[in-house]
């Protein structure tokens, strides 16, 4: 209708704004990315190091190709990363809308507003994070609308993002099953396919490592997925305390789907995903960054929209019913206005930083250009910094953590 299409471009432009507000927003981490796409966009493959095609956990090959791509267009990465990511950000909130809107216009833009607004995106701007939830969003709605051979492909394109994407693809398989649709063979080949296509590409582009990125080391979260729900809540509550609106209204959203489920098979399903996401990283035992959380906020905002819409249907009287959703409107606008505020208005760094891998900093920038002006071409540099140092200074880095030389990984393994 014409108010969800107004609604929707107002949270665009929100999601414009607070993109120009992170402009200058840059994760050390991603400076390996764009090291390993620049030597992917000159034929050296997934290479940090000329001549050392071994892909890192760090590169993941989808979003890595793409700013490969781009690097074409323009050299300026980091800027490429961060519009990449913000558009991916527009794109799940779209997403989200589409898939949450079966439950009525109020609940999807809710929903909508609070994800364009999360801390955790904004945050992981110019990692894989936003894009890969952008893809998986899309994918969730398109299956919905029974147009599974697209969701299959986005599937497959999210997987090459983030390999956790195949817990999603399990959870739409078995939807499927139980709900009784009828099975149609090109969705699942065109999702193996696709798959196998990539990681073949990917093959023929390193000598070692792993075809898909792994979990963070030093820079991690938190040591587990258990101990990084209590990070997150923490972290969240730090920035606004109007967050502890969210589970409770997510609770409310539950009963509301449990009531009528039919609108609400959007939200079950990033329920269901969100919640075998999360066990999945438990039995692996794997650090976790804030971004692999992103599931279950999504399922959380699109069930907590759900909820506000069920609040004010249990009361009859049209004024309270009204000042019911406004209420829950009001708390989780306000916790997204909170934070947005807290993120870009200054501040003190500690109410977020718990949330937020490691930035890039402007010193190492800075000793990265000096070596760059002030060694010759073939320079080794040894260091521990791998992430801007490494990317200004275009020199081939030994890293002492060993992350890029096997060899200095198992000395350190020894102890030497």
């Amino acid at each position: 209708g014409e108010a969800g299409v107004l609604g929707v471009a107002g949270l665009l432009v929100l999601t414009l704004a607070l993109a120009f507000l992170f402009r200058n927003w840059h994760l050390d981490r991603s400076f390996i990315t764009y090291r390993v796409a620049q030597n992917l966009a000159t034929g050296e493959g997934f290479a940090y190091n000329p001549g050392e095609r071994v892909l890192l956990d760090d590169a993941a090959p989808l979003y890595t190709a793409l700013l490969a791509l781009g690097s074409q267009v323009t050299p300026d990465l980091p800027r490429l990363g961060n519009l990449i990511g913000s558009a991916a950000v527009a794109l799940g909130m779209v997403g989200l809308f589409l898939l949450a809107r079966s439950a009525g216009n109020l609940s999807a833009l809710l929903a909508a507003g609070v994800y364009a607004a999360s801390p955790l995106l904004w945050l992981s701007l110019g990692s894989e994070a936003p894009l890969w939830m952008a893809l998986a969003l899309l994918a969730v709605w398109l299956y919905l609308r029974n147009a599974s051979p697209g969701a299959a492909v986005l599937l497959a394109l999210a997987t090459l993002t983030r390999p956790e994407a195949a817990v999603l693809v399990v959870v739409i398989a078995a939807d499927a099953v139980l709900t009784g649709r009828r099975f149609r063979i090109l969705p699942p080949v065109a999702y193996v396919v696709l798959l196998g296509a990539g990681l073949m590409a990917i093959r023929t582009q390193v000598d070692g490592g792993g075809l898909l990125p792994g979990f963070p080391g030093g820079d991690a979260f938190a040591p587990t997925a258990i101990a990084g729900l209590g990070e997150l809540a923490s972290g969240l509550m730090a920035l606004s305390p109007l967050w502890a609106a969210l589970p409770v209204l997510a609770l409310a959203g539950v009963v509301q789907a449990i009531r009528a489920p039919r609108p609400a098979h959007g939200p079950l399903l990033l329920a269901v995903w969100a919640a075998l996401h999360v066990l999945t990283l438990i039995i692996l035992g794997v650090p976790v960054m804030a971004w692999h959380y992103l599931p279950l906020y999504a399922a959380l905002v699109a069930l907590a929209g759900l909820g506000v819409k069920g609040l004010a249907g249990r009361v009859r009287q049209p004024t309270p019913s009204r000042a019911m959703a406004s209420a829950g409107v009001l708390l989780l606008a306000g916790a997204a206005g909170h934070t947005a505020l807290a993120l870009t208005l200054g501040g003190s760094p500690e109410r977020w930083a718990a949330l937020a891998p490691d930035p890039a900093s402007p010193a190492y920038g800075e000793a990265g250009q000096w070596l760059r002006e002030n060694t010759p071409p073939g320079a080794s540099v040894g260091t521990a910094e791998i992430g801007v140092l490494g990317y200004t200074s275009e020199r081939p880095i030994v890293d002492a953590g060993g992350r890029l030389q096997p060899g200095i990984a198992a000395a350190n393994a020894r102890g030497d």
